[in-house]
């Protein structure tokens, strides 16, 4: 792949993690790791950690006479950090640092730093480490282009705006990126029944005008894709005709939770249903008896993958032709979840979290702590 086919992706990196010569090697690896999963990375660096604070200090010294002490401890943390990296620090730095000492003398005789002068100043923290991040890149054998920043944004002039706003501060406007917009209604419709094709222009849209979709809904590509991939273990799934899909999914389940004839992507709740006591609910809610849960509503314990890759099997019109136990595996929360406000646990640890099954011991908060079979 080309590097103009590549999709472009930002990495951000603080002022802690552009400080050591360690952080950098992982820096390094990250980019590396991105280039080979196709993408084209756009590094984006900070000041190293309290430049930014000695930059200010300086100035202020440099109002007051007195300086050279600060400046020259910001330019030896960027030669130390340069020799950490095996590069030619003294050489690659020597404008900026020169810049640097300019500017803190034209404060220092003005006996005055003006916003102006402090912008240029501040800059310099950025300036400074990328420099040296672009170089130790090019070492590790990533071709890297360094790119001045002030020279790829474009400003615009506020109208009467004071000078330390122009100068050290920004507001931004940014236009709607219609690919990057998801839906956030009944969970999987963007995933599972939206077209690859057809997502961005249904994500575009309002709730309101879903009712173009039903044919989507009525003949489901995932359930072509069932068919065919799993044909010998389940049932076949039918294709067209699946009012189902529209009730559970745009108009409510006729005596649970229907609103009217309106097609609309919404998650609907009838409050006129209580609760179930937490330690009754099901986790496969409607499907298990549970009416007051998922899709009447959705409550942390509701497995909604796997209550709707049952209801694209078909639950809803035979349960017990289509009645396959079908799921992503995980059936609860190991850890359990809180019975008071916010509800929901801290995410499962990725590198030591392990899948519990359903009538397993191990689910925190259900009876005698044994996972839920529905």
């Amino acid at each position: 792949m080309s590097q103009t086919d590549s999709r472009w992706v930002v990495l951000k990196f603080g002022g802690t993690s552009v400080a050591t010569a360690t952080r950098w090697e992982t820096i390094a690896r990250l980019v590396e790791q991105r280039i080979a999963e196709g993408f084209r990375p756009l590094v984006v660096c900070s000041a190293l950690a309290g430049i930014s604070n000695r930059l200010e200090a300086m100035l202020e010294r440099a109002v007051a006479g007195d300086y050279e002490a600060t400046r020259d401890e910001i330019r030896r943390r960027h030669l130390e950090l340069g020799a950490e990296l095996g590069l030619p620090a003294e050489a690659l730095l020597q404008a900026d640092l020169e810049e640097l000492s300019r500017l803190a003398l034209a404060a220092a005789l003005l006996r005055d730093a003006g916003p102006a002068l402090k912008a240029r100043v501040m800059a310099l923290g950025e300036l400074l480490s990328t420099r040296l991040g672009a170089a130790f890149l090019q070492t590790q054998g990533i071709a890297t282009a360094w790119l001045d920043a002030r020279t790829a944004l474009l400003a615009r002039d506020e109208p009467h705006a004071r000078a330390a706003r122009a100068y050290l501060s920004a507001s931004c406007e940014a236009e709607l990126d219609p690919t990057l917009v998801a839906r956030l209604g009944e969970p999987l419709i963007n995933e599972a029944v939206i077209p690859i094709g057809q997502k961005d222009r249904w994500n575009r849209l309002d709730p309101e005008d879903d009712g173009q979709f039903e044919s989507l809904y009525t003949s489901p590509e995932v359930s072509r894709l069932e068919n065919a991939l799993y044909g010998s273990v389940l049932t076949p799934i039918s294709v067209t005709g699946r009012n189902d899909l529209v009730a559970i999914l745009l108009t409510g389940v006729p005596g649970l939770n229907f609103t009217g004839p309106k097609k609309a992507d919404l998650l609907r709740l009838n409050t006129g249903i209580p609760p179930t006591p937490v330690g009754s609910q099901k986790r496969l809610g409607f499907l298990a008896g549970d009416t007051a849960g998922f899709p009447n509503g959705r409550r942390p314990v509701d497995d909604v993958v796997d209550i709707a890759s049952r209801a694209v099997a078909g639950i809803l019109v035979d349960p017990v032709k289509f009645g396959t136990r079908i799921g992503d595996g995980v059936q609860a929360n190991p850890e359990g979840l809180p019975g008071t406000f916010p509800y929901v646990a801290p995410a499962n640890n990725g590198r030591n979290g392990h899948h519990i099954g359903p009538g397993q011991v191990g689910c925190t908060g259900q009876p005698d702590d044994i996972c839920p079979v529905q």
